[in-house]
């Protein structure tokens, strides 16, 4: 789980955009202004996350990172600085004990586990040493950042979210949208709902059900089927599949070109964080725009449910939001206030302001009262 990160970037005129000591707790919603860095900010994150993951490459920019982890009873502390494509240096640390130092012409100190001590090392200029040397045996303790990068998932809520792909099943399971099945593709929406199916049977369907209904819409069936209205020819061994509802009082299937945005947003958003919960799959969640496109009384439904789930799985939640119906369903103890000058992004949260925030809640004013008046003006913290 990330804990705190500060970063910084600087552009070819020295102009620089910044985060400084942006803490989290499992359960985070970034509150702020158009354009003060919440979209930004979540970039910022799944961007470390691909970078340690060995999925995304060095940018041509100039840009640094020092982000501190937790894993069970450790703490993990990373920091990556990069100009023009080049690391200039990257250090990790772990429990006060440094295993790694490089510097600038990817040169450092390494610790190898079998020799219990450090060994001078040489990696390419543009790689990360974190992700060209991980290695179980030597050093294994590059696997927790790398597990962590690997399941940073960011969901545009305003967007399709899945809506218009579908998925290509054959006879031979080997060659269908099920294998492999990648977290990050979060627009696959389909094959992680029939693999839940797969495994969990009834059951998966059930929670799904559950979910959908418990937010305030009114379904009796929801699956899994081919899709009608695509047709694919010359491959008879592929079918294309989608997911289907049946709405209570009605006899027949809505296939999912012709489910509502909204609904299919809330529908996509439950199946992926089910899936990580039912398969203990350890996940960052990042979702822009939280209840975007959802009427005011499902919206409210839709994260608190998205919050029970984060609760009782592996899930750490961020999400940004702008909206007054989002924030009064959203406990002050979650909220991060980011408040922006000029290209340095400041941070007020229950964490480093937790005085702020208690003195707030015996007013007896609603949450978004906590924003519009800027409550917090002149406190945020440096």
């Amino acid at each position: 789980m990330i804990h705190s990160l500060n970063f910084k970037q600087t552009d070819d005129h020295g102009n620089e955009w910044s985060l400084n000591d942006f803490s989290f707790g499992k359960i985070n919603l970034i509150a702020g202004r158009n354009s003060t860095g919440k979209s930004r900010t979540l970039n910022v994150i799944a961007g470390l996350g691909g970078l340690v993951a060995g999925e995304r490459t060095i940018a041509p920019t100039q840009e640094r990172f020092e982000a501190h982890f937790t894993d069970g009873a450790q703490k993990i502390d990373y920091f990556l600085e990069y100009k023009e494509s080049t690391v200039r240096k990257e250090t990790l640390t772990i429990d006060a004990d440094e295993l790694l130092q490089r510097s600038d012409k990817g040169e450092g100190l390494i610790y190898a586990e079998e020799l219990k001590g450090k060994i001078k090392f040489q990696v390419p200029e543009k790689s990360l040493a974190c992700v060209v040397r991980r290695d179980s045996i030597q050093h294994p303790y590059f696997q927790s950042l790398y597990n962590w990068g690997s399941c940073v998932r960011r969901y545009e809520f305003g967007s399709q979210l899945g809506k218009n792909h579908i998925a290509l099943f054959g006879k031979n399971e080997e060659n269908s949208s099920l294998n492999p099945l990648n977290i990050k593709e979060t627009n696959n929406v389909v094959a992680f709902f029939k693999r839940g199916i797969k495994d969990c049977g009834r059951d998966f369907i059930d929670l799904i059900l559950n979910d959908i209904n418990g937010i305030g819409y009114q379904i009796d069936e929801i699956g899994v089927g081919p899709v009608q209205t695509v047709k694919i020819e010359g491959i008879d061994s592929v079918t294309p599949e989608g997911i289907f509802i049946k709405e209570k009082g009605h006899s027949h299937r809505v296939e999912q070109n012709e489910i509502s945005q909204g609904l299919f947003r809330a529908i996509s958003l439950f199946i992926q964080l089910r899936f990580s919960e039912k398969f203990s799959e350890p996940s960052l969640i990042l979702i822009d725009d939280i209840g975007e496109g959802i009427d005011y009384e499902r919206s409210g439904a839709l994260i608190h449910a998205i919050i029970g789930i984060a609760k009782i799985s592996n899930v750490q939640l961020i999400m940004t939001t702008n909206d007054r119906f989002v924030m009064n369903n959203v406990p002050l103890e979650y909220w991060s206030v980011l408040e922006r000058d000029g290209g340095r992004c400041s941070v007020l949260n229950y964490r480093n302001s937790k005085t702020i925030f208690d003195e707030f809640e015996m007013t007896g004013l609603s949450n978004f009262d906590f924003f519009s008046s800027q409550y917090y003006a002149g406190k945020i913290i440096d």
